[in-house]
């Protein structure tokens, strides 16, 4: 069964990005041009009649990697999301909403309080749990990206020998933005000093097995907190998609369910429980 027809069997609700990244394309260049028609439209054929398709999004961060380049205000919205995807989208899918770029809108695409954006405060940024409240987030493409551990039955799974906290192994598995001195270690690192008034560095040197379990334990509270004041009464919110749903290999990754199958077993109820449906991932 196809993703599409398994995702309607569910009754998911799916967005789907068009393969487009935050470069700056020929779109000027005939043959440039000529193959993304071809490409587009071969795509959006094989989309109708998705009834799960909810909405199609023009590239991943496009805009956003402009403006945070120091690129002038026309280079943000080229031309080729804003209007040849667009109408590609209307012609093919005109009853699925478009959405030029993951980060759009506002005066500035990586703006929480207007339009859509990926939100960070809450994660890389460092910033305390309130933000994901006074950031009146408006809509979240992306978010609250954790370094999460895995359940010990993963980390000694295969042939490999136990994957632990020490090695380089597990390093190599730790997402990290390019360039940048720090990972998402850190960041789930510095949540946990914050949520349990402990230090990281004594609580490794002095009581490795405690420091796996409120590792564990951290990203869901994280993340339940923040999903927690995106749904109340009165937040301006309209939804946040989690980054995101399956590691890719056993470590600390990003997601949510981890790269054999089970759901991390403190992350996953956490931020469920934050959410009357669940949350939302990438």
């Amino acid at each position: 069964m196809s993703f599409w027809a398994r995702a309607t069997l569910l009754e998911f609700c799916c967005g789907t990005d068009f393969m487009f990244a935050n470069m700056d394309y020929p779109a000027d260049d005939p043959d440039f041009a000529s193959s993304v028609t071809v490409e587009v439209t071969q795509m959006l054929e094989r989309l109708q009649s998705r009834p799960s398709l909810a909405v199609l999004c023009g590239n991943s961060e496009a805009a956003q990697q402009a403006a945070m380049s120091g690129a002038a205000r026309e280079h943000w919205s080229p031309a080729l999301f804003e209007t040849t995807l667009a109408g590609h989208a209307r012609e093919y899918l005109p009853d699925v909403p478009y959405c030029p770029s993951s980060t759009h809108g506002g005066d500035f695409p990586f703006s929480a309080s207007q339009g859509v954006t990926s939100y960070y405060g809450v994660g890389a940024y460092l910033r305390a749990p309130t933000d994901a409240r006074h950031a009146e987030l408006k809509f979240a493409s992306e978010c609250l990206a954790f370094a999460n551990v895995p359940e010990m039955e993963t980390l000694e799974r295969g042939t490999e020998r136990v994957l632990h906290f020490n090695q380089p192994r597990w390093k190599e598995r730790v997402p990290r933005d390019l360039g940048a001195g720090w990972d998402f270690d850190d960041v789930r690192d510095h949540y946990l000093e914050r949520l349990f008034r402990l230090q990281v560095a004594s609580l490794r040197y002095s009581d490795q097995d405690r420091y796996l379990r409120l590792s564990r334990v951290t990203s869901g509270e994280a993340m339940a907190g923040a999903f927690a004041e995106w749904r109340r009464t009165r937040s301006v919110c309209g939804g946040a998609l989690l980054l995101f749903l399956r590691d890719l290999w056993p470590g600390a990754g990003w997601g949510i369910i981890d790269s054999t199958g089970p759901a991390q077993s403190t992350v996953l109820p956490a931020a469920a429980g934050a959410a009357s449906d669940g949350p939302f991932c990438h």
